[in-house]
């Protein structure tokens, strides 16, 4: 008997007397249970017999009537005896995972497979899920049992395939080795599923799966993989009435599911929202829901309540809502100090900025019916206007010599330098007819700026802060009609969007100026009687275009105006056909501005361009006055540039802002064609690098110190001389220009700002190079110098009450180099430097000036203003005479506004007086002393869809004449007298 075949018979016959009690106790639970005890002892009989091979099928059929852990350990030892090894180890490994903690079967199933282990081949099968039915070769040889197992297989290649239901197959072949042990690994079986989208509102909802508590599967939006079949999906958020939606899915497809939730009504209260001011916007947790007084229902809750008004300060206010209960909410609206972004090229409030600022707000526009910037900026304090009837003229603290064509002042159109290059000219009158509809607001700054914006900012800046949009609106069409029979009329078209907005217009100008001027014999410059008619005509067309794309902003601007000229300036002759002047005046823009957390930056392209005409009409003979010569002028100059500035954020109590400017300079031409004479034909190219830096410093809450300083190089490239009679040069400057303001919150309510600097103004073109062959001017064969002026300021403002504020300001200035127009031997006009006897300054000009003003309301204000200012000159010369002319020392204004019935009717006054001046020719008498009175009435619809104004401009029909250059027939030309206006605009 051989080793493997060894069985001792009496363990045998024990370990068989072992199962007769199972059997014999399955019968009482089971039917089958006696053919199983029967198939049992006939197994026993056989393998005491040695039939091995019927032993085993009598187990096997006892086995699956009824499964007995011990007759697999008899399956077992049969295998063994038949010599099978691979099937003896599976089966004693079957017994030992099913067998009890001390089964005496345990010790003859372990020595068993220690028997077994070096004879046959193992494999150790796992998988991921376990619990895989283990089938080797084919499946439709029967299952091995489950993962994790080992199998002792016979040695070679064996293929192993899992299976488990819902997953599909995984298959892997091994070689095994006798008496090795090969490890699948865990066999990874492939979920089998079909997906599901789920979709819908509200947004976040918690998606569940055949349950509806536990951890949320996913919120919405969200795609889920499940098994295939019936699935139940149950979507619930806070607030919103739960849905479930049965979906049937099919392996590898996609099955589309939309739940929109119904929201459960909250419970809800009465907010009842008033305010000191009817129709303040009303916003609740940021949004808008109404206009004051406003009733509304509220969710149960804290709320965020904003009222808000223009010109007026924010009123927030955080309430409670109880159910069915009222909450009552009370703004008490106050005006606001306004915004300003002239003084330092970021925004501020005007009591913050490091200047002297005036801000006329688009109520202010809107209620005294202003309709160009001459007419808004008359009554501001330190301003004052000339109308020579060719072009307005602005001057500032008394100082504006006549000649020099407001190119001491710098005019910005929503931060857009618009003076020329030619003058450096700055238009103020119908050369920049921008429609004050669209204007939010004007900016107006005293003293010298050059330190951030450049030579023209010498003496002031006024910046034209226009509407980003129509707001709610797609149209809207304005139409003015006044005596000297002026017509005016605009139409504006928009669109607003969260990430697109856009506003175009266009609109002309028409009037015909005083019909008929006499001039007698005794005013005349000529000594002869002049009677002018029909010659005083103006008319502009302009057009303009602003979209936002995001951050990006593209912008558009052009004006043309023609202005026949009825004063004989320049030696013409009023009565021929009309001398005229024409102005064009254009540019694009690309703007870009961004502010984060780490500061805000802008850069800006732009091509500027300006186009100017003159044609001035002349006698051949002017002591016989006799013939024609025709005089025709033109200046065609293009520049373009680039801006780049960055401001930081506020670190280390300051915020430090430091910008790069490149402007070229490509043509500055200037033509002059005479009859009889040599023609003037120049360009003057010139390229110019500036850089500037400011750092804002907050001590605490009380100080703040802002330095600032400019650097400009002017790069003169071939200046020209072509053409003219002299051989002017200028020669490469490079100007630094630094500023100093301390703020002070000095007082209670108050603010003492202190301000100094220096500031230049480089000579134009127009002044280096301008000749017309002796009819009226020549150039200055030595050329010019730049300007350059020390200032130095004090300001105090006292809030008084809410409503109530008093400015008190004091200045002083020094200027050097000043150039201005003088007349040489042969009586023409040529400009030079001012600084007599070599001394440190030639001007010097101071002043003071006080307003108080009193704004409960946003329609509702009064406000008055003196100043005072005085020019004095380190020489005592017959030029001092043109320098002091058309200065004003005293000047005082009232303006007031108040609602009959707002908001349809609002009525407007305001009184302007300015003391008379002196002339070029020093003549001890002062001309000009003059007060303006305008009323007006206005109102609109609560919708803002229909406006009106209807008033009266000068109703004292003063007339006072003005001082002019010398230039004229007459030293003075006198104001336009009464005039009225009416108009009308209306949107949709």
């Amino acid at each position: 008997m051989s080793v493997r075949r060894f069985f001792p018979a009496a363990a045998v016959c024990a370990l068989l007397s072992l199962n007769a009690p199972v059997l014999t106790s399955a019968a009482w639970a089971d039917n089958t249970a006696d053919e199983a005890d029967l198939r049992f002892s006939r197994g026993i009989a056989a393998y005491k017999a040695r039939h091995f091979e019927e032993a085993l099928a009598e187990f096997f059929l006892s086995n699956r009537l009824v499964r007995n852990n011990n007759v697999i350990l008899n399956i077992a030892r049969c295998y063994e005896q038949l010599g099978q090894g691979d099937e003896a180890y599976r089966y004693y490994a079957e017994y030992l995972e099913g067998a009890p903690e001390g089964a005496p079967g345990i010790r003859i199933a372990t020595e068993g497979i220690q028997r077994l282990t070096e004879r046959v081949a193992l494999v150790r099968i796992e998988s991921e899920p376990q619990g895989a039915n283990i089938f080797i070769g084919r499946k439709d040889l029967g299952s091995h049992g489950v993962t994790p197992r080992t199998l002792a297989l016979k040695p070679g290649t064996a293929k192993v395939i899992l299976s488990l239901d819902g997953y599909e197959d995984a298959e892997k072949e091994v070689q095994l080795v006798q008496g090795s042990t090969k490890e699948t690994g865990p066999m990874t079986l492939k979920f089998i599923t079909g997906k599901v989208s789920v979709k819908g509102a509200p947004e976040g909802a918690e998606v569940r799966v055949n349950r509806t508590d536990g951890d949320a599967a996913c919120t919405l939006p969200c795609e889920l993989d499940l098994a295939p079949g019936t699935q139940l999906i149950h979507v619930q958020s806070a607030g919103y009435f739960p849905a479930q939606v049965p979906v049937e899915l099919a392996a590898d497809t996609t099955s589309d599911v939309s739940v929109e939730l119904q929201p459960v009504p909250p419970a809800t209260g009465t907010v009842r929202v008033t305010s000191n001011h009817e129709g303040a916007l009303v916003k609740i947790d940021g949004k808008e829901v109404g206009f004051t007084p406003l009733v509304l229902t509220q969710p149960v809750g804290v709320h965020r309540v904003e009222v808000l008004m223009e010109d007026m300060r924010d009123f927030v206010q955080e309430i409670s809502v109880d159910e069915n209960a009222n909450v009552w909410v009370q703004a008490d609206l106050h005006y606001a100090g306004a915004k300003t972004s002239a003084a330092s090229k970021s925004e501020t409030s005007a009591e913050d900025a490091p200047a002297s600022v005036t801000v006329i707000t688009r109520s202010e526009i809107r209620a005294f019916g202003y309709s160009s910037l001459p007419e808004a900026i008359r009554g501001i304090r330190g301003f004052f206007f000339t109308n020579d009837r060719s072009y307005e003229n602005v001057g500032v603290r008394g100082f504006s010599p006549p000649g020099d064509y407001n190119t001491r002042i710098q005019i910005l159109l929503d931060g857009h330098t618009m003076n020329d290059v030619f003058a450096a000219q700055a238009y103020v009158g119908r050369d920049f007819d921008i429609d004050l509809n669209e204007v939010e607001r004007i900016e107006i700054v005293r003293g010298p700026v050059s330190s951030l914006f450049g030579s023209a900012a010498f003496l002031g800046l006024i910046n034209v802060v226009t509407r980003k949009s129509l707001g709610n609106k797609h149209v809207e069409v304005t139409g003015s009609a006044g005596n000297l029979n002026t017509l005016k009329g605009r139409v504006a078209g928009g669109h607003k969007g969260e990430s697109f907005e856009f506003v175009a217009s266009g609109g002309a100008y028409n009037s015909s100026g005083e019909d008929l001027i006499s001039i007698s014999a005794e005013d005349a410059s000529d000594g002869n009687s002049h009677l002018i008619k029909d010659r005083d005509g103006e008319r502009s067309y302009n057009g303009s275009a602003r979209a936002r794309i995001g951050d990006l902003t593209l912008k558009g601007y052009i004006n043309s105006r023609k202005k026949e000229l009825p004063t004989g300036v320049y030696g013409t002759v009023p009565e021929f056909d009309a001398s005229y002047t024409r102005d064009l005046r254009a540019f694009v823009e690309a703007r870009y501005d961004k502010s984060a957390d780490w500061g805000s930056v802008m850069g800006r392209l732009y091509y500027d361009a300006t186009r100017y005409q003159a044609h001035y009409n002349y006698f051949e003979d002017a002591e016989a006055r006799t013939g024609t010569e025709e005089v025709d002028e033109k200046s065609n100059a293009d520049w373009l540039g680039f801006e780049f500035f960055y401001r930081s954020p506020r670190v280390a109590w300051q915020n430090i802002t430091a910008g790069l400017e490149y402007q070229y300079r490509a043509r500055v031409q200037q033509k002059v064609e005479v009859q009889d004479g040599e023609d003037l034909d120049i360009n003057a190219r010139l390229n110019i690098v500036s850089a500037y830096l400011s750092d804002e410093i907050h001590f605490g809450s009380r100080v703040l110190v802002n330095a600032s300083a400019r650097f400009d190089a002017y790069l003169h490239s071939a200046t020209p001389a072509t053409g003219t009679t002299t051989d002017v040069k200028m020669d490469n400057d490079y100007p630094v220009n630094p500023r100093l303001a301390v703020l002070v919150r000095s007082t209670p309510g108050g603010i003492t700002k202190l301000m100094g600097g220096s500031s230049f103004r480089a000579p134009s073109p127009y002044e280096l190079y301008y000749e017309d062959a002796g009819n009226s001017a020549v150039a200055n064969a030595d050329g010019l110098e730049p300007e350059r002026i020390w200032s130095l300021e004090l300001e105090h403002s006292q809030t008084i009450t809410d409503d109530l504020k008093v400015v008190v300001a004091g200045h002083m200035s020094w200027i050097d180099n000043l150039i201005y127009a003088s007349e040489n031997a042969e009586g023409l006009t040529m400009y030079e430097n001012y600084r007599p006897d070599d001394k440190s300054y030639g001007v010097r000009t101071m002043g003071g000036e006080v307003e108080i003003r009193w704004q409960p309301a946003r329609l509702t204000m009064l406000s008055a203003a003196y100043w005072y200012s005085h020019i004095s000159l380190a020489g005592d010369d017959a030029e001092g005479d043109r320098i002091k002319a058309n200065s004003p020392s005293h000047a005082f204004s009232v303006k007031g506004m108040v609602p009959l019935v707002a908001p349809y009717l609002l009525a407007s006054a305001e009184g302007i007086y300015n003391s008379g001046r002196a002339t070029v020719d020093g003549s001890d008498r002062r001309y000009g002393e003059t007060f303006w009175l305008n009323v007006g009435l206005s109102g609109e619809l609560p919708s803002g869809y229909f406006r009106w104004f209807a008033g009266v401009k000068n109703l004292l029909d003063s007339k006072n004449g003005m001082p002019t250059g010398g230039s004229t027939l007459t030293k003075t030309i006198p104001t336009y007298g009464r005039t009225f206006v009416l108009t009308l605009s209306g949107s949709y």
